[in-house]
C-alpha cells in the first residue's frame, strides 16, 4: 500500500508587501502606509521649495566659478529661480537668518563694530618651526621659473607722504584689507605691531575674493567703506592670489593676461589706490610672493607688474615687493627660509599658496621696514626689525602709461 506524503506546511507569517494604495498593514494595526504617488509629490514640493529658499546663494556660488559652459548653465537655471524666490518674498528667510547668525551679504560693505583687532588666532596652516630631521634642505623650486632681475632688487617702489612716529601717547591706525593671504598677512603683522606698542590695527581679509571679479565682491566699494568707518592712518593691501582668470565687461569674455585684462584689471588697482590716497592717506601695497605651481607663479608676476606700474602712477603709494622676503636664494618658490639665527623654518603652508605664521610674521617684518619710511623723521624711529635676506625681486619697475579708454565690447570670449 502507498504511502502518501503530505507536504510540510511552514510554520512561518506569510510575507506582506506594503501597500501602494493607502491600505493598512495587517502585521502594524496602527501604520499606514502611504501611495506611493503621494510621496512623490511631497519630496517634489519640498525640493523646490529648498531650491526657491537657496536659489539666491546658489546664483552667488555659480558667479564665482570660472568662465566656462558649467557657470553658463548653473547661472541659466539659477538666475530664474532666484528672480522668483524675490517674487515670492522667500529671500528674506534666508535674509533673516543670516542677520540672526551676523552674517552678511558678501556683496555688501559690512564691518565688525569693534576699532581693535582682537589676538588673531593661528591660521589653520602647518606649523613652523625647524625642519624636521631626514627633511632635504630647502632649494628653490626645480620647475620653478627664474626671477626676471638678476640681482636683488628693491623692497619697495613709489612714493608717500610721511606719518609722524607712532607712540604709546599717539597711536597709529592702520588698516589691512585683502585676500586669505592678506590675511595670512595680518596675523604676522598684527603680532609684530602689537608687540612694539603704538598702533590700533584693523583686518578685512575675504577668503576667494580679488579684483578680477566685482560682480562676485566689490572691494573698491568695500575699501572705501572700511575707511568711512575705521579711519585708518595708513592701509596695507594685498590681493591678487584669486586674480589669475579671466571676466566679463560689457557682455564680452576677457582671457587673463591679454592687454585687455590688463587693462581693465589696472583700472581696478588705480580705482582703489585713488580712493585710499584721496584724503592723503598713504596705501602700501604688497605684490604677490612666489608660487609652488609654475603656472601660478607666472600669473602673479603679471599681476605684480600692474601693481608696480598703478604705484608709480598713484603719489602716495609704495609698492612693497614679497620676493625679497618670501623668495629662494635664486628667486624660486622655497617652503623653508632660514631665520635670523639661520635656523631654517617652514614659511609656506601645504597648498604652496599661503603662508605660515612664520613666513606671515617674515612678510609682515617687510611691510613694517617700508613703513617706517613714512615716519616723520624729527623723532626717533621704533626699534629696527630683523634684516632679511634679499633675493631677486619680483620683476623690473615699470614705467605707468596713462590708461587708454576702455573699449572691449567686441573681444571674443565665453560668456556667462
Amino acid at each position: 500500500m502507498a504511502t502518501r506524503i503530505e507536504p510540510r506546511r511552514s510554520s512561518a507569517s506569510p510575507v506582506l508587501r506594503p501597500s501602494l494604495a493607502g491600505q493598512g498593514d495587517p502585521l502594524r494595526p496602527r501604520r499606514r502606509v502611504g501611495p506611493a504617488g503621494r510621496v512623490v509629490v511631497i519630496g517634489t514640493v519640498c525640493f523646490v521649495l529648498w531650491g526657491l529658499l537657496a536659489a539666491p546663494a546658489l546664483r552667488r556660488a555659480a558667479e564665482t566659478a570660472p568662465l566656462g559652459l558649467r557657470r553658463t548653465a548653473a547661472l541659466a537655471v539659477l538666475r530664474p529661480l532666484s528672480r522668483l524666490s524675490s517674487l515670492v518674498a522667500l529671500d528674506r528667510v534666508q535674509t533673516g537668518v543670516d542677520a540672526a547668525l551676523g552674517r552678511h551679504d558678501s556683496g555688501a560693505p559690512a564691518l565688525p563694530p569693534e576699532d581693535v583687532l582682537p589676538s588673531p588666532a593661528l591660521p589653520t596652516h602647518p606649523r613652523s618651526g625647524p625642519r624636521p630631521r631626514g627633511s632635504p634642505p630647502a632649494r628653490a623650486n626645480p620647475n620653478g621659473t627664474p626671477a626676471p632681475a638678476a640681482t636683488s632688487g628693491p623692497l619697495t617702489v613709489g612714493t608717500a607722504p610721511g606719518l609722524p612716529t607712532p607712540s604709546e601717547a599717539g597711536h597709529l591706525r592702520v588698516l589691512v584689507v585683502g585676500d586669505s593671504i592678506g590675511a595670512d598677512l595680518a596675523m604676522g603683522l598684527v603680532r609684530l605691531l602689537d608687540a612694539k606698542g603704538g598702533y590700533v590695527t584693523r583686518m578685512d581679509a575675504r577668503q576667494a575674493t580679488g579684483l578680477a571679479r566685482p560682480d562676485y565682491f566689490d572691494w573698491e566699494r568695500q575699501v572705501a567703506a572700511d575707511l568711512q568707518r575705521f579711519r585708518p592712518d595708513v592701509v596695507v593691501a594685498m590681493f591678487g592670489a584669486n586674480d589669475d582668470q579671466g571676466f566679463l565687461v560689457r557682455g564680452g569674455g576677457v582671457a587673463f593676461g591679454t592687454a585687455d585684462w590688463q587693462q581693465v584689471y589696472g583700472q581696478r588697482v588705480a580705482g582703489i589706490m585713488a580712493e585710499v590716497t584721496a584724503s592723503g592717506r598713504p596705501l602700501l601695497w604688497v605684490g604677490m610672493p612666489p608660487m609652488k605651481s609654475d603656472s601660478l607663479t607666472a600669473a602673479m608676476r603679471t599681476v605684480n607688474v600692474i601693481f608696480r606700474g598703478q604705484a608709480l602712477a598713484h603719489p602716495g603709494v609704495l609698492y612693497v615687493d614679497p620676493w625679497v622676503a618670501l623668495a629662494g636664494t635664486r628667486g624660486h618658490y622655497a617652503a623653508y627660509l632660514p631665520n635670523v639665527s639661520g635656523q631654517e623654518e617652514l614659511v609656506r603652508a601645504a597648498d604652496g599658496v599661503h603662508l605660515t605664521a612664520a613666513g606671515g610674521a617674515r612678510l609682515a617684518a617687510s611691510v613694517f621696514t617700508a613703513m617706517r619710511t613714512l615716519w616723520t623723521p624729527t623723532t626717533p624711529s621704533p626699534s629696527p626689525v630683523p634684516t632679511l635676506s634679499s633675493p631677486p625681486s619680483s620683476g623690473p619697475p615699470v614705467q605707468a602709461s596713462p590708461q587708454a579708454p576702455l573699449g572691449v565690447p567686441g573681444l571674443a570670449g565665453r560668456q556667462g
